[in-house]
């Protein structure tokens, strides 16, 4: 199974939700947002995001600025 995350290619073994994702590549969730398919997942929803072969994530740190 592959999905890509920020245009790069990435190869999944088993399938997986979200959090289990960012787990797995050690990401911290603080201040992460996602987008799957062009669509922005709400992070009460990521446990449940479940990812399918070839899916587009985008995931991007919220930061402020003044």
């Amino acid at each position: 199974m592959q999905i890509n995350i920020n245009q790069d290619s990435y190869p999944l073994i088993t399938p997986m939700s979200l959090t289990e994702l960012l787990a797995q590549l050690s990401l911290s969730s603080k201040g992460m947002a996602i987008a799957v398919n062009g669509k922005v997942i709400s992070r009460t929803d990521w446990p449940q995001q479940q990812l399918q072969d070839g899916d587009q994530l985008s995931m991007f740190r919220v930061i402020a600025g003044g």
